[in-house]
């Protein structure tokens, strides 16, 4: 298989030049990298703005039936509710509390996969300055000791 490339590649080389022949080598590469490169970012489970999904989730995952924050279906919304100051997650950034992960989010929608949760968050815990990992209050921000 080999040969016969590097025989038609030779063939094709010495009736072109080199600057033609590797101009339209590189072309070639190109349409390549092309078609190859749409054909994985056109995910067709996932539609943005369908099925009511907006605001920080505007993707639908029809795989999962859930709303997702970017055009690859990445970073979506975990099941479960999504509560403001619930559990322990009363920090001035990690803010919502997921009823079924038990962990804090950034966001209201509560995005998994996408740096908008965290296991061990800053929170209002133990009179203050502590955190909250899991809906259990630690007094140490790396969630250590319980209080």
């Amino acid at each position: 298989m080999f040969d016969q490339i590097s025989k038609l590649a030779e063939q094709t080389a010495t009736s072109l030049s080199r600057r033609s022949f590797l101009t339209r080598a590189g072309l070639g590469a190109a349409a390549v990298f092309t078609f190859v490169s749409n054909g994985f970012a056109n995910n067709k489970n996932c539609v943005l703005n369908g099925n009511g999904c907006t605001g920080a989730a505007p993707y639908y995952n029809k795989t999962t039936g859930t709303c997702c924050g970017n055009s690859t279906c990445g970073c979506c919304q975990t099941p479960g509710d999504c509560v403001l100051n619930g559990g322990c997650c009363t920090g001035p950034v990690y803010q919502y509390y997921n009823t079924t992960t038990h962990a804090c989010y950034k966001s209201p929608y509560c995005l998994n996969g996408c740096a908008d949760k965290s296991g061990c968050a800053p929170s209002a815990c133990c009179g203050g300055g502590g955190a909250c990992g899991f809906n259990v209050c630690y007094s140490d921000r790396f969630c250590n000791t319980p209080c």
